[in-house]
């Protein structure tokens, strides 16, 4: 198939879900494009389909839609659509590995072109931007006669740059580094031998990170590159445990003389921010330096900031210590900290990284350090899996059983109930007329019931006597769902500050709609989201993002009940704001064990902020929801503080 641009293969492959006519003036609004640049696109589309014996039908009246033979053809083009998308370069993508190939060898602009398969004038244009990103490494390009294009500097920040790009790329689709792969098993087991020395061991990442950290250094090294430090430095760096370790190791793989003592003291850096995993058997936490005590005192912070006790766990402490030392290690040797799951985190766990930002900003000072956001969200991702962890013994979900089927019907109940959901806090079983008379009304999260019953307060779920697997399966949802919604108040509870909002110092009167008849979720996000769109605070795909959010990960977003917030990542979002819709009827929302939905409230961050935190601490005080559930206009909000 000819290669398209990303914009063509995505107006393909929207033409190949929807299966049925769309029109141009459709295709244009969603991808934020003129009319006339979607017909070129399709004039590009039906030139390659028809190569493939597949016709791209073109009616100015009913729009545009794509014919086949049979579904087979359908699902072949889907598939061909999904590797071509896989393995088209973004300019991004193609600067980093023109980068890199430049930091590897000496080339022209010729090769270059051939390498990549572009055209030299596209070359020229992006080594322009190279050239840019080199300057924040203090090299440059330069062309000589006779050899090339070749990146110029301090030896240093060469092989630095190629760690930073190295990082950006995609290895999966990028084989340069293959350059210097006959070496690579070699320097693993050299890295093999630095675990057993050292006593530790390396995370898979920070594993092949090593390998061709190590690889590109001799790489350089035969290429008559050395690095050279001043002669104190090199007296420091040598009495290192580290030092003495590396020394030995390359020596057993006959590396000793390429590697003189300057290039060993250059990888120790490496070696000592490399993440390291270890199985934490030891019964003493790890306490031997000042970021280690800090490191406990900002366990210590998050604990009283949770108001639960974790501290005595010494395999999460050491796993926390461990990891801040590495962290604190790399800021300090301005060693750049990626996360590709920031942000992510960001809005997964939003009020953990507030908390966590907080935390950590208090000691930067003392460090000496600033702390980005990558590494905050790392820090965020150690304390979201502890207080998971946490959560699962504390905010149990808690029901009773009805059944009257008899005493060994109820008890085999109970017993596959307990062995197959264990975190689910089971206090009694009752006949019918026995629960009407208990006190459990108020303690309990939902009912199981083996006989049709219903209760006007208490969400009931019917099951069989002997318990199936999709029973398991609706009840599993359900209690997971109620332990975030649990989970996120006292999150949300534990971190409220002593500020007051309005909700209208939040959601503007032009961003909100009141009493709408709509039957479909994914339509009440669309006439949500309206208002943002009208006001370019946000793209038109942004509604895309959204539903496909929740299409991927549920209705995790529903944890006041009946109220969905609803975002989705900031590529989208031109300005933070908020909008609002509440509906008449309840709509079911979700593809799958979907969730009932009064309200729908569209958050849009484009950088960080405490809109949705804010919004919760509102609502949570009072009868706050039921009066945003039932407002009929804007200024029944007023109330709302």
């Amino acid at each position: 198939m000819q290669i398209m641009n990303k914009r063509q293969l995505n107006i393909l492959k929207m033409l190949v879900e929807k299966n049925e006519y769309v029109s141009t003036k459709y295709i244009a609004n969603n991808f934020e494009v003129s009319e006339r640049t979607v017909r070129y696109d399709l004039d590009s589309i039906e030139y390659t389909l028809r190569k493939l014996g597949i016709d791209l039908v073109r009616v100015p009246k009913n729009g545009n839609k794509i014919v086949y033979k049979d579904e087979l053809g359908r699902r072949t083009l889907l598939v061909q659509i999904e590797i071509l998308q896989a393995n088209i370069f973004s300019q991004d993508e193609r600067i980093v590995n023109l980068a890199l190939i430049l930091l590897l060898e000496s080339t022209t602009i010729n090769d270059l072109a051939n390498q990549l398969d572009l055209s030299k004038n596209t070359i020229v244009q992006d080594i322009k931007k190279v050239k840019s990103y080199l300057k924040t490494f203090n090299l440059w390009i330069e062309a000589k006669p006779y050899q090339g294009t070749q990146i110029q500097g301090n030896e240093e920040d060469i092989r630095y740059a190629f760690v930073d790009f190295y990082r950006k790329c995609n290895t999966e689709k990028l084989k340069i580094i293959r350059t210097f792969e006959e070496n690579r098993v070699t320097i693993e087991n050299l890295i093999r031998s630095v675990e057993i020395s050292m006593g530790v061991r390396y995370s898979k990442s920070s594993f092949e990170e090593l390998s061709t950290i190590i690889l590109y250094c001799l790489h350089r090294i035969r290429k008559g590159n050395y690095i050279e430090y001043p002669a104190e430095h090199l007296d420091i760096a040598t009495r290192k445990v580290m030092f003495k370790v590396l020394q030995d190791s390359f020596k057993n793989i006959n590396l000793y003389e390429e590697f003189i003592n300057q290039e060993i003291c250059y990888l120790i850096k490496w070696f000592k921010s490399a993440k390291v995993v270890n199985n934490f058997k030891t019964q003493t936490i790890k306490c031997e330096n000042e970021i280690d005590l800090i490191a406990m005192r900002i366990l210590k912070d998050f604990e009283s900031y949770l108001g639960i006790s974790f501290t005595q766990d010494i395999e999460i402490m050491n796993s926390v210590i461990t990891h801040f030392n590495i962290a604190v290690y790399r800021l300090k040797n301005n060693f750049s900290i990626t996360n590709p799951l920031a942000s992510e985190i960001r809005y997964e766990i939003g009020i953990i990284y507030k908390i966590t930002q907080e935390i950590l900003r208090k000691y930067e000072n003392q460090l000496d350090v600033i702390f980005p956001d990558s590494e905050i969200a790392y820090m965020a991702m150690h304390f979201g899996a502890i207080f998971e962890s946490m959560s699962h013994k504390i905010f149990l979900t808690k029901t009773v059983i009805i059944c009257n089927s008899g005493f060994s019907t109820s008890r085999l109940l109970n017993v596959r109930l307990k062995s197959a959901l264990p975190n689910l806090n089971i206090l009694e079983t009752f006949g019918i007329d026995e629960f009407e008379n208990t006190h459990y009304f108020n303690d309990i999260d939902f009912i199981i019931t083996t006989i049709p019953f219903t209760h006007n307060k208490i969400k009931v779920i019917e099951v069989s006597p002997l318990l199936n697997n999709k029973d398991l399966e609706v009840i599993r949802e359900f209690t997971f769902k109620k332990a975030y919604q649990k989970s996120s108040q006292y999150l949300v509870n534990r971190y409220q500050h002593n500020e007051t909002f309005s909700i209208m110092d939040l959601i503007f009167k032009p961003n909100t709609q009141f009493s709408l008849e709509i039957s479909d979720w994914r339509e009440a996000i669309k006439e949500a989201t309206k208002p943002l769109i009208k006001s370019n605070k946000v793209k038109k795909l942004y509604v895309m993002d959204i539903i496909h959010s929740i299409e991927k990960l549920g209705t995790y977003m529903v944890f006041v009940p009946e109220i969905a917030f609803v975002h989705a990542q900031a590529e989208h979002v031109n300005e933070n704001s908020i909008s609002l819709i509440t509906l008449k009827n309840r709509v079911q929302f979700g593809d799958k064990n979907y969730v009932p939905v009064k309200v729908i409230v569209v958050l849009a961050n484009k950088t960080e902020n405490m809109n949705l935190i804010k919004l919760i601490n509102i609502l949570l005080k009072g009868d706050n929801v039921s009066k945003l559930k039932t407002a009929k206009e804007y200024s029944d909000l007023v109330e709302i503080i």
